[in-house]
């Protein structure tokens, strides 16, 4: 099943020198070290596995107690 008649790939080109400078903005973080921006991690999983457990993205993120009941329903072990 598609979802959103979306691509099965999404391309997401991002050159390697941004990669590695991503790492260690997050790692002079980690150290509580000044990086020269702040690091982002993203994460775009939740975007597209949310909707798969019968909830609204914009309910996850908008309504009061959804997210976390999310978080830990998506992390339970069930059966296939």
């Amino acid at each position: 099943m598609r979802l959103l008649n979306m691509p099965q790939v999404i391309e997401i080109a991002v050159p390697v020198e941004d990669i590695e400078a991503r790492r260690l903005r997050l790692e002079k973080a980690r150290r509580f070290e000044e990086p020269d921006r702040v690091p982002v991690v993203p994460a775009l999983a939740h975007r597209f596995l949310v909707p798969k457990t019968g909830v609204l993205f914009r309910d996850y993120i908008g309504l009061l107690g959804v997210g976390p009941i999310q978080l830990i329903d998506n992390h339970r072990v069930r059966p296939s």
